[in-house]
């Protein structure tokens, strides 16, 4: 591989680590616009946005915790492309007295059932988690909310569990005693789905309510509905919307009371709710479900009495068991979390009683990223984006076999569930959250990958939808007759290119790029013989577009094909390559949009994106710099102009919009923002990426449903919400660290550039094989970068007997380094060394690429958890002459 991504990102794009001012000579003074804001509240107050966190474990369905304390935008009953906007059964509650005064509150702005609700409500939300407060004058105590579902990078398990966990926390601030409870009331759902291609349904007909047995200081109730009828009929996909819920509490202390009830949530007031409001307790019992006359629900309440300023916890655990997965042709795929329990009861129990375990394994990955030294609403926005792992996944207990044990279980990440079904990502859209997928499940990035290869063609065709959860999640070869618009065109096979290139890169898994490498070879040859008509109408990119992204895919073949030893194929991707650089050329001169001064520079950011794929496989275009220099000025000018909301875009020379609507939010920000801190730019680049964040500001949409495209000139969305393009923002993290990896080789490169003696860079690294933490620091005569091994993890690709979804059970026992990348001061008379801890280690330093310094280690490192590197510079004085 190319050496040169040093150059071409890593180095550049973690100038946005650093909050500084100062514009390039070029530019001038930076603008007010260029003025790093936090873009998104951190803190949503008493506010309705469209959506909130989702809780739910990958691939499971989920519920949204809304922003003013509301439920809504339900999935958990498979029902991802229909989801239950509406459930008025389900919100939580507050009782109290105190000095003779009873007061009750449902700890939400608005119920639909006219019932009294708090004055207001604080919410912060950080995916899986959401922190909320509840505040009334009325009441005599404060009340804060834990809502959360896991989310453990490489333990699949535990991150695809089928349950929210809501923990209230009640503090007595009446100065005298007080009598407080909790309740919590859901609806039984079962039965309500629907999908894209059969549409909505619902039939809660023989639904039930019923008190589940307390065991272990555990009470609530157990949901459920009727059993699939056998043998099932031929349409089974109403049947996915059936299983059992369960609604536990933990009794935190001995005396403590509790009550349980149901009730018809088609009443026009809670049945139950005369007694809550009078002794903090509920009764009551519901009929079986009659869809329209009956919806059964329950409700779990928790009293208990509280000395003046003392404080109680009260854990609840929603669960759903919803195993069925039906797809249309009949297969059943089942859900993951089927390996590990039976019923929604034993979730919500295991939760429960692994409930603060569960919690600090989540906040450690959100920490690393909170306490690091990125902006914070920029690491905010990391955390948010991650919520795509939920919404717009399908994980399965395996690949659609009759045994319950038998296959490799299958995670698809589905495109937009709300607009597309079960229908997963295109290849071009799966390739921005290849690096949050990498981060988080390596090994179920591996099995993806691996799959997507399996699929192609012995001419190399390659399906652009690599399944459908509604159709079939396994698809085969193309046919030759395959219709041109479901074939993967010179964008898809880019992405695939990429996203191989810097899997291999990260992993240094030889074996990986072997099994690969003929299917994307294929691919790639397939697609060079149709250039230049692969720009065709049944791809959605303009011919300048395919040609300039084509042209980064190449280059990335070309160096793949040189690790295969396979030069002839190297010779051949080459000879493409300059072929696709003089089409890119001609248009940009002026071929495609005509002469001019006004003629654009590029036609929109999906263009800068060619430079970012060469980028992502450890090389460069080869295009003139100046071009794209040319570029990200026309997209500084009109963020200098542009009213606060209106996102970037490029604009010819002479300041003019280009025709044409949208901008493309993942590529601004992935590309956009890397390209302009290559240039040195950091106001523009963190303004950039400030302002793609500004957009899910606005109260109609939130962090937790960024559109993938928004109108150029308004800001407002321009495609459907629920885009796994989300993800992209998690490129910008390796970016901003200046860190890339050639492992195969024993190479890492460390750039972080912008740090200065107030600016040290901590920033956490997510490999797929260790976690470490990287920091910088600098003076005026001396640099020191640090890499801290925090922990090695289990090689991806090794699955486990037990099917632990490709996360191997054995682990990589140290990080093997010959060569360490770092940021050259430009000392001319300099002294460079090298420690582990207090230890002196061997390496000779050299000049590398332009502004960088390598470390050659003789012998090679071998880090291990809990060792670090200390990389030095010391500037020495210039001999006398």
């Amino acid at each position: 591989m190319s050496r040169c991504l040093p150059r071409a990102v890593a180095r550049a794009a973690a100038v946005l680590l650093s909050v500084v001012t100062r514009a390039p000579a070029s530019a001038g003074p930076a603008s007010a616009s260029q003025a790093p804001q936090p873009p998104v509240p951190a803190v949503v107050q008493s506010q309705r946005w469209e959506s909130g966190v989702p809780l739910g474990g990958v691939g499971c369905g989920t519920v949204e915790l809304r922003t003013d304390g509301t439920f809504g935008h339900i999935t958990i009953n498979n029902n991802a492309a229909q989801p239950i906007s509406r459930a008025p059964g389900c919100f939580a509650a507050v009782w109290t007295s105190a000095g003779g005064r009873v007061d009750t509150r449902v700890l939400a702005l608005r119920n639909e059932m006219r019932l009294p609700c708090v004055a207001s409500v604080a919410y912060e939300g950080r995916y899986p988690q959401a922190l909320v407060e509840y505040s009334d004058p009325a009441l005599p105590v404060a009340i804060r909310l834990h809502a959360y579902s896991p989310l453990i990078p490489r333990d699949i398990r535990n991150s695809s569990l089928p349950v929210a966990l809501f923990v209230f926390t009640i503090t007595n601030r009446a100065h005298a005693p007080v009598d407080a409870a909790l309740a919590m009331s859901w609806e039984n759902l079962l039965g309500v789905g629907g999908t894209l291609a059969g549409g909505a349904f619902a039939d809660r007909t023989g639904c039930a309510v019923e008190a589940e047995a307390a065991r272990e200081g555990l009470f609530g109730l157990r949901m459920s509905g009727p059993p699939l009828p056998a043998p099932p009929p031929p349409n089974r996909l109403p049947y996915n919307a059936r299983g059992n819920y369960a609604l536990l509490v933990d009794a935190a202390r001995p005396d403590v009371d509790i009550s349980t009830a149901g009730w018809n949530a088609l009443a026009s007031s809670p049945t139950w709710w005369p007694d809550f409001a009078a002794r903090g307790a509920v009764s009551g019992a519901v009929p079986e479900g009659v869809e329209g006359t009956v919806h059964p629900a329950g409700v779990v309440a928790l009293r208990a009495s509280l000395k003046d300023g003392e404080t109680i916890e009260v854990p609840f655990a929603l669960a759903w068991y919803t195993p069925r997965r039906y797809a249309l042709n009949g297969v059943e795929y089942g859900h993951l979390y089927e390996r590990s329990f039976v019923d929604a009861p034993g979730v919500a129990r295991y939760a429960l009683s692994n409930r603060r375990s569960l919690a600090a394994l989540t906040e450690e990955w959100q920490n690393r990223l909170l306490r690091s030294s990125l902006p914070d609403w920029l690491a905010r926005k990391m955390i948010n984006d991650a919520h795509v792992l939920a919404t717009n996944t399908v994980l399965t207990r395996d690949a659609g076999v009759d045994a319950p044990d038998a296959g490799t279980p299958i995670l698809a990440l589905l495109s937009n569930p709300g607009a597309h079904g079960g229908r997963a990502a295109p290849l071009d859209e799966r390739l921005y959250a290849h690096p949050l997928t990498t981060a988080m499940f390596p090994g179920l990035e591996w099995l993806a990958l691996s799959r997507i290869a399996s699929t192609a063609s012995p001419v190399g065709a390659l399906p652009r939808y690599p399944g459908d959860a509604e159709g079939a999640l396994l698809p085969d070869p193309p046919s030759p007759g395959a219709s041109a618009t479901d074939l993967a065109g010179p964008a898809d096979v880019a992405a695939l290119v990429a996203q191989t290139a810097r899997f291999y890169l990260w992993t240094g898994d030889r074996q990986f790029l072997g099994q690969q490498y003929p299917a994307l070879k294929r691919a790639v040859e397939r697609v060079a013989r149709m250039m230049p008509e692969a720009g065709a109408p049944a791809q959605k990119d303009r011919p300048q577009v395919a040609a300039i992204r084509w042209l980064g895919a190449l280059r990335v073949a070309e160096a793949l094909a040189r690790r295969m030893a396979d030069g002839a194929f190297a010779g051949e991707c080459a000879e493409w390559g300059r072929a696709a650089r003089a089409r890119a050329e001609h248009f940009w001169s002026g071929g495609f949009f005509g002469a001019g001064p006004s003629a654009p520079a590029l036609c929109d950011s999906g263009q800068l994106a060619g430079e970012w794929l060469a980028s992502l496989g450890g090389t460069t275009t080869g295009l003139a710099a100046e071009r794209l220099r040319r570029t990200l000025a026309s997209i500084r000018r009109l963020n200098d102009a542009a009213p606060a909301r209106v996102p970037p875009r490029a604009v010819g020379a002479d300041g003019a919009v280009p025709s044409g609507p949208r901008c493309s939010l993942p590529e601004a920000l992935t590309a956009g923002a890397a390209l302009y801190a290559r240039e040195d730019d950091a106001p523009s680049a963190l303004a950039l990426a400030a302002r793609l964040a500004a957009v899910t500001a606005d109260p109609l949409r939130s962090p937790w449903s960024l559109p993938a495209e928004v109108d150029a000139l308004t800001g407002a969305a321009a495609s459907p919400t629920g885009e796994l393009s989300a993800a992209a923002s998690w490129y910008l993290l390796d970016a901003l660290a200046g860190c890339s990896a050639d492992l195969a080789d024993g190479y890492l490169a460390l750039l972080p550039v912008g740090v200065g003696p107030l600016e040290p860079a901590s920033l956490p690294l997510f490999a797929p094989g260790f976690w470490a933490r990287l920091t910088a620091s600098v003076s005026d005569d001396r640099w020191v970068t640090i890499l801290r091994v925090d922990r090695m993890l289990p090689a991806p690709g090794q699955t486990t007997a037990g099917g632990a979804a490709g996360e191997g059970e054995h682990g990589q026992t140290a990080l093997h380094l010959s060569r360490i990348a770092v940021r050259d001061p430009g000392w001319p008379v300099f002294e460079a060394t090298a420690s582990d801890g207090r230890v002196p280690v061997a390496a000779r330093a050299a000049k590398g690429p332009e502004g960088v310094l390598v470390f050659q280690f003789e012998p090679p490192l071998s880090l291990t958890a809990g060792q670090r590197i200390e990389l030095a510079i010391e500037r020495k004085p210039q001999p006398a002459q």
